[in-house]
């Protein structure tokens, strides 16, 4: 429904798929994780995964409203850079 009311636009439809699939990667990574025995190295592998697909859907989403707020990167890293 996302793509059909992105009239065509790709970096939408690109935006929507990919997050999407970091959603079900993330949701089969804590399923695993959660079953995987405590102290284990695969656990600590999915720990990082877990991680790593947390912070690519929290950047993504950032940069879109980055992008619809009219803000260049240079730009919004240097309000962050101040602010902080």
């Amino acid at each position: 429904m996302a793509v059909y009311h992105s009239k065509g636009d790709p970096a939408i439809v690109a935006f929507v798929a990919t997050s999407y699939a970091d959603l079900v990667l993330l949701f089969c990574s804590l399923w695993l994780y959660n079953r995987a025995a405590a102290g284990s190295t695969w656990r600590n592998r999915l720990k990082a995964s877990v991680w790593t697909l947390t912070t690519l859907l929290t950047f993504s989403f950032a940069y879109m409203v980055m992008g619809t707020a009219g803000l260049t990167l240079p730009v919004a890293l240097l309000s962050q850079s101040t602010t902080g």
